[in-house]
């Protein structure tokens, strides 16, 4: 049985690039019925050509998708971020003939924008729940997109560009090293992602809600400005020892009072906040 795009569209478990997946099934089974859907015909004849160069957009897709760099995580997260072919185009310098192609055989996504979970756990996976590994750049750059749109998205693009040039460098913690071209809140946006939202990571980033919210309480601009700066700076400081494979520790235990404490267990939906805080705060 060949698939077809009206059954991917039901089925939970299939990949965006489910057509790449299904045209390789078809060559391994040496299935001879030809498919109905003429990418995944297209990418069979692909596969089984002996020139590659015969069928230039879906060499030049696949040579995205697999080199897996700076490029395919651009494309991927601006179509996330729902820009139009025309301006993903211009914004990755590239045809729009080639976007049309790679979405269509390795990023089918576009159309399910209102499957919300299916996409985030499709493109970015539990990393935002576990904390985002060294060289997890694609999935923070998804779950940007899919959060902060493509306002934000520009900034972490730009922002990653000043730090490196190699497009082969897809590390976060090039965002994390000191004295990068970076704002020091936007560094701490992409550290609080770091944290893992259970355990230690989760204790710090609800002893840093409590802290700042202490300081919120005294309506002084000059304070939470100077509260919200350091916890920047440590949040930072830890998210460079996880992502060293270092232990991390929980915040040591301080004395409160009762309605503090109750602040300090609220549900951790103060996780997203604490890490947009960092972001809009003091820069």
């Amino acid at each position: 049985m060949v698939m077809t795009a009206a059954q991917a569209a039901m089925d939970p478990h299939v990949q965006p690039f489910w057509r790449w997946e299904e045209a390789n099934r078809l060559l391994k089974d040496a299935i001879a019925t030809p498919s109905e859907d003429k990418p995944i015909q297209l990418t069979v004849d692909y596969l089984q050509c002996g020139d590659t160069s015969q069928l230039p957009p879906i060499d030049e897709a696949f040579d995205i998708y697999d080199s897996d760099g700076l490029l395919r995580a651009e494309i991927e997260a601006r179509v996330l971020a729902k820009q139009s072919h025309a301006s993903i185009a211009e914004c990755c310098n590239i045809s729009v003939q080639l976007l049309a192609t790679y979405e269509t055989i390795f990023f089918d996504v576009r159309k399910h924008h209102l499957a919300t979970d299916w996409v985030t756990y499709k493109t970015v996976g539990m990393s935002h729940w576990n904390g985002f590994c060294d060289h997890e750049l694609r999935q923070l750059f998804a779950l940007v997109a899919l959060s902060g749109g493509e306002a934000m998205l520009n900034e972490m693009v730009d922002s990653f560009r000043r730090v490196t040039r190699s497009a082969k460098k897809m590390k976060i913690s090039l965002f994390l090293k000191k004295n990068a071209p970076i704002s020091h809140s936007l560094q701490a946006y992409v550290a609080a992602h770091v944290l893992p939202q259970t355990g230690s990571g989760e204790r710090w980033l609800r002893e840093y809600r409590v802290q700042l919210k202490e300081a919120e309480k005294s309506r002084d601009p000059v304070r939470i400005n100077r509260v919200l700066n350091q916890i920047q700076t440590e949040i930072i400081l830890l998210a460079r020892k996880v992502l060293a494979g270092k232990l991390l520790e929980d915040p040591p235990p301080q004395v409160r009072d009762v309605n503090t404490l109750k602040e300090h267990l609220k549900p951790a939906n103060f996780i997203k906040q604490i890490q947009e805080r960092v972001l809009l705060g003091a820069k």
